[in-house]
């Protein structure tokens, strides 16, 4: 069944605490930037295996991430770092000269082995890390690689590439419970994925895709989408199966009926392990809606996090919405700025501790009150890091200021720690002392001991978001085509029973904003289009790796 929910805030009340309770300081912090200006370096994911930290991301011109000092051979290259108590282990470095490079998602196995996946043009090798080199060459356009690395080492142990004559990326990587690897992304035109080869129905459209962990063997792949612009940015996989989340445009039907999006829609849609449909869900609203991150939780919850707009304004601000495994809506929130919006923010990580309550980092700007007060600061975009239990109850939030511009890009938990992944321009305090810039754009690796935030005491504060639909009955899904060297993906029989609809709530409007409205272009409102402006943008792999490779921003 598909259910399209509407403003879906309304649903929930959001638990706010009576008092703010103080989040613990890292037990380590690094940040990193450049060694021979101008170079730039970013992490956008993190993952916690038993062997470290893992971060990955870019950098461009020559920065030192621990391991020495490495010189981009392209603009930018893609990198993979293991970190243990904020040294370095190994630094893989991923690039080509005239190919740009993204390692946009990571994540382990039990016997601390690395997985990471992106999009790279033109041909690239690896190095810093032992063993025989990675050579990937695309076949057009941009392509998809899934790397398998040593945690130990971080020696290649296999690559995949995959994709098109066309722009294909994938931006989310995940473990199933069966022993597979899955990734999500988007693609144009026709491109192979894991065996089987898929076509866009339009502007681009989302694909899952799995492979064996042990070598990279295709398992099965699967295509969404239509005439618009539809992409995958998130994945999570338990027991129960996978779920891949992201926004889609224009229409597009995930097997129960077409679904029509406001502007830009968030979707969550829920997978079994061998890529039959379960049941799917949307968040819209007036404005643009986007999901950028999911988090499954032991007790079988999913949530995501993004941006959603309102049904007053076009103003993305960070949203939750979690679910029971079948799809049932159990609480979700957007937190709205304080007072008069310009830009609220957007969050780009989620994750669920053991007992369920969730951690959410990204990017605000406007004074953000996720329940324990305003966060308040000069007009720039910073990193936010907030905490909920497993009910939507506030527990701690916290903000950190480094103008012109921070942004926390990914959250990670793994035995009693979580780590915190983003960028910087300016000096940042994340609690131990000064971490100074290099560059203009400096990538830094936090961890924080997980028990360190108290969950006070809760009063239900209502709020008011929007209007819901009636779910809609969902029907069959066609038998998927045989992958090669795999059986068919079974046929779609039957999805979770029809669910009531969420009740409907009037919502409080917004105040008018009372400061000048910024351009299109100018998300930040200074008057000045540029870099900053497009790190704020909805795509924000795409944007940083513009900039980096010293491309002027692009509007969307």
């Amino acid at each position: 069944m598909m259910r399209r929910i509407g403003a879906l805030f309304a649903a929930a009340a959001l638990l706010l605490a009576t008092r703010a309770s103080a989040q613990s300081p890292p037990t380590w912090n690094v940040g990193f930037g450049n060694v021979t200006p101008p170079a730039s370096a970013a992490f956008t994911s993190t993952a916690i295996g038993t062997r470290g930290v893992i971060a990955g991301g870019t950098l461009s011109g020559q920065v030192d991430l621990g391991a020495g000092a490495l010189r981009a051979r392209g603009a930018p290259d893609g990198i993979v770092g293991s970190y243990v108590a904020g040294v370095a282990s190994w630094v893989l470095q991923l690039g080509g000269a005239g190919a740009a490079v993204n390692v946009t998602g990571v994540t382990t196995d039990t016997n601390g082995d690395v997985y990471a996946v992106g999009w790279f043009t033109s041909s690239v090798t690896s190095s810093g890390t032992p063993g025989a080199p990675i050579a990937l060459a695309t076949a057009g356009g941009s392509d998809v690689f899934v790397l398998k690395l040593s945690g130990a080492t971080g020696a290649p142990m296999w690559a995949v590439r995959d994709g098109g004559a066309g722009q294909d990326k994938a931006y989310a990587i995940a473990l199933d419970t069966s022993g597979d690897i899955a990734i999500a992304g988007w693609f144009t035109g026709t491109a192979l994925f894991a065996g089987q080869a898929l076509a866009s129905a339009g502007s681009s459209d989302i694909f899952v895709a799995t492979y064996a962990a042990a070598n990279g063997a295709p398992r099965w792949a699967i295509r969404y989408g239509a005439a618009g612009a539809d992409q995958a940015s998130a994945l999570a996989a338990d027991t129960n199966g996978i779920y891949v989340a992201g926004a889609f445009a224009g229409t597009i039907d995930f097997g129960s009926g077409p679904m029509t999006a406001a502007a830009t829609d968030a979707f969550l849609l829920a997978l079994t392990n061998a890529g039959a449909p379960r049941w799917g869900r949307s968040v819209s609203s007036p404005g643009p809606d986007s999901a950028n991150a999911v988090a499954t939780a032991p007790s079988g919850h999913v949530s995501i996090a993004g941006g959603a707009g309102s049904t007053t304004d076009s103003i993305q601000a960070p949203f939750i919405a979690t679910y029971a495994a079948d799809g049932t809506l159990q609480w979700a929130a957007r937190y709205a700025p304080a007072s008069a919006p310009v830009f609220g923010g957007v969050a780009r990580g989620l994750a669920a501790g053991p007992d369920g309550a969730l951690i959410m980092t990204g990017v605000i700007v406007d004074d953000l009150n996720f329940g324990g007060g305003p966060l308040t600061a000069p007009y720039s975009p910073d990193v936010f890091l907030a905490s909920f239990n497993a009910s939507g109850g506030y527990q701690w939030a916290k903000r950190y200021v480094a103008p012109p511009r921070a942004e926390g890009d990914a959250v990670a938990i793994g035995g009693a720690s979580f780590a915190l992944a983003g960028l910087f321009g300016s000096t940042i305090d994340l609690g131990l002392g000064p971490l100074a810039p290099g560059g203009s754009v400096n990538a830094f690796l936090a961890s924080f001991p997980l028990a360190g935030a108290p969950a006070p005491t809760s009063t239900a504060i209502p709020i008011a978001t929007g209007t819901s639909t009636a779910a809609r009955t969902a029907t069959a899904v066609p038998t998927q085509t045989a992958v090669p060297t795999q059986t068919a993906v079974p046929t779609q029989t039957a999805i979770a029973p029809t669910q009531t609809a969420v009740p409907t709530v009037t919502r409080t409007a917004i105040p008018t904003a009372t400061r000048t409205a910024p351009s299109a272009c100018d998300v930040n409102g200074d008057g000045v289009v540029n870099e900053q402006d497009a790190i704020l943008l909805l795509d924000q792999a795409e944007h940083i790796l513009r900039y980096l490779s010293g491309d002027s921003p692009v509007c969307p």
